[in-house]
């Protein structure tokens, strides 16, 4: 039940930074948004919008923040800065502002205190290399056994084989390969017997 309760306020949100961790909107004058972070709401009021400066009411927090400049804000009054609000631009009394959570840090080259994906996903790589390697397994043992086609196809070459050296005149020659034939022949017969 306060799960249920938890997930309709955050879903309620106009502006959810319990997901993200920049958001860009717009707001305009006497306006105001829902902030959701950290599973509450804050309610956002714009009180005045100029050219140079925009006034905003957080709960019961006002802030100022200049034309182009950030302010960061504590939403729930713990001392410590939870997020930071720019002012982007101005168009005809609303404001575009960027919201960013404080704290969150950025992936930056060499920096190690991230997961990096090979360690993050290292079972399921692990599990690929072990996949592939009985794969591997699986067809070395599949071109080592015998078929009795492939025994007699070898056979037949080596006999065409053993005939170009008859009449070339080299017996020896002739005489061993007429000899492996026959005997891959008998192994062929072997395996079409079993």
């Amino acid at each position: 039940m306060v799960a249920v309760l938890l997930l309709s306020n955050v879903l309620a949100a106009d502006i959810n930074l319990n997901n993200l961790d920049v958001i860009k909107f717009t707001l305009e004058e006497g306006k105001s948004k829902t902030i959701g972070f950290n599973q509450k709401e804050y309610s956002l009021l714009s009180n005045s919008v100029s050219e140079t400066e925009v006034k905003l009411d957080i709960n019961n927090l006002t802030i100022s923040i200049n034309k182009e400049s950030a302010v960061d804000a504590d939403l729930n009054s713990d001392g410590k800065t939870d997020i930071s609000i720019t002012y982007l631009a101005n168009v005809e009394k609303t404001a575009t502002l960027e919201v960013k959570k404080v704290g969150v840090v950025k992936e930056e080259i060499g920096d190690t205190t991230e997961k990096s994906p090979l360690k993050f996903n290292s079972k399921t790589v692990i599990g690929a290399i072990i996949i592939v390697i009985l794969i591997l397994i699986a067809l070395s043992a599949v071109r080592k056994t015998k078929n009795p086609e492939k025994l007699y196809r070898k056979a037949e070459s080596l006999h065409k084989e053993a005939q170009e050296f008859h009449e070339d005149g080299d017996e020896e020659t002739a005489l061993e390969l007429y000899e492996k034939a026959e005997s891959l022949r008998e192994r062929a017969r072997e395996l079409e017997n079993k």
